[in-house]
């Protein structure tokens, strides 16, 4: 989480910072709510092989939301 902060507060980008623990999209979805969110922006590793055309389960799951 330092990491992210350092890099986006290099590029004057404006964050809020959440540390929450439980089931990932469960909690994502939740506090976009509490903080009233316009946008999530959830980060994808490469997949099997590096293949990325196929969203990760975490972000089909925010989506279903």
């Amino acid at each position: 989480m330092a990491n992210a902060r350092e890099f986006l507060l290099g590029r004057l980008v404006t964050a809020t910072y959440v540390e929450r623990f439980g089931q990932p999209a469960e909690e994502l979805v939740g506090a976009a709510g509490e903080l009233g969110a316009d946008l999530v922006v959830v980060g994808r590793r490469g997949g099997k092989d590096g293949v990325r055309n196929e969203p990760g389960s975490v972000s089909a799951d925010v989506v279903r939301f």
